[in-house]
């Protein structure tokens, strides 16, 4: 018996929830009851969200099934349309008959959350991803039934959706190559490579809200030109070359022009053990390199950093991951209580 549904999801990326830790919603479990008489297998509770805390990255997070989904899109060549993965909890859904459509209803929202959680925490974590459209993707699930007539989930494919064809992403990879080929970080310490790659940065980039690759790496080491995200994104990339510890962190910015907030990225490093605060991009437009290795309690340009820079994930939509964010330090790098 094979049956097939398929979603197109799009993710609503801009609504504006913090710390919603410990989301539940229903599961179809590899652990539930025999099914019996037809009767379905007792859902269980699945928690979104395993772990309340950032530790190194956002994949950290992830059930081992949006950690398999997660792991395909990694490995997967730059363009890739379709990933056919095997989960390693496979959902269960009756036995002795077909599955009602309200079961499959409820197994293709559950690949949903996967599917939305893992190839948001890839777009976190990856700056690479340049080419992925990770709010818009389309994803096949089928189920079939075995010998002794369980119906499990036995397929899933997720088609990526990108507005660069493969010849337009491998000629962008090529060029991001050779833009960075020469590029030596130079310091003997976290602090000082930080510095380094900040005014390595600056002096190269020209902030440009009209940039047509302005919210990613390309804009930032090829082009020249980007905003927030890919100063952020551009810093990621150049300091996992140097050998650091450091995330991109999603939120919202406060000054005296939007006293309510708009969104932007900056970065975390992590030195030992403990994370600090770069702001990239406030570093080039105020021209002051203010925003290095900083706390929330660093008061930078009149302001304390944390009242300026607030993290918040940009996708809390229905029941998908609220993950945790990354804490910086209260005290900037270097500075004592």
């Amino acid at each position: 018996m094979r049956m097939t549904k398929r979603l197109i999801l799009l993710l609503l990326v801009l609504s504006l929830s913090l710390g919603l830790f410990g989301c539940e919603l229903p599961f179809l479990s590899p652990d539930g009851n025999d099914g019996d008489s037809g009767e379905p297998f007792t859902p269980t509770v699945y928690t979104v969200v395993t772990k309340d805390a950032f530790e190194a990255t956002y994949a950290d997070q992830l059930s081992p099934n949006e950690k398999a989904i997660y792991d395909a899109l990694l490995a997967a060549p730059a363009g890739t349309e379709a990933l056919e993965i095997t989960l390693p909890e496979l959902p269960r859904l009756c036995q002795g008959r077909a599955p009602t459509d309200e079961e499959m209803d409820q197994l293709s929202d559950d690949i949903g959350v996967f599917t939305a959680n893992a190839l948001y925490a890839a777009w976190l974590d990856s700056p690479t991803l340049f080419w992925l459209d990770h709010s818009k993707y389309s994803y096949d699930i089928s189920v079939e039934s075995d010998e002794n007539g369980i119906v499990s989930l036995k397929k899933l494919t997720v088609t990526l959706i990108s507005s660069m064809t493969v010849d337009a992403i491998a000629e962008k990879t090529a060029a991001l190559e050779a833009a960075v080929k020469s590029f030596v970080p130079l310091g003997a310490t976290v602090a000082e490579k930080v510095a380094y790659i900040n005014t390595y940065l600056t002096s190269r980039i020209e902030y440009d809200l009209d940039a047509p690759n302005r919210s990613s790496i390309i804009g930032a080491l090829v082009d020249g030109k980007c905003v927030c995200e890919g100063y952020a994104r551009a810093f990621d990339y150049l300091a996992e070359r140097a050998g650091l510890d450091v995330v991109c962190i999603p939120g919202y910015a406060y000054t005296e022009e939007e006293p309510n907030g708009e969104g932007h990225m900056w970065n975390g490093v992590f030195i030992d053990g403990t994370l600090y605060a770069v702001d990239t991009t406030w570093n080039d437009t105020t021209k002051k390199n203010s925003y290095l290795l900083v706390g929330s309690d660093t008061v930078c340009d009149g302001k304390a950093f944390g009242e300026t820079h607030k993290p918040n994930m940009l996708a809390e939509t229905g029941p998908y991951k609220a993950f945790a964010l990354p804490v910086i330090s209260k005290l900037g790098y270097g500075i004592n209580p």
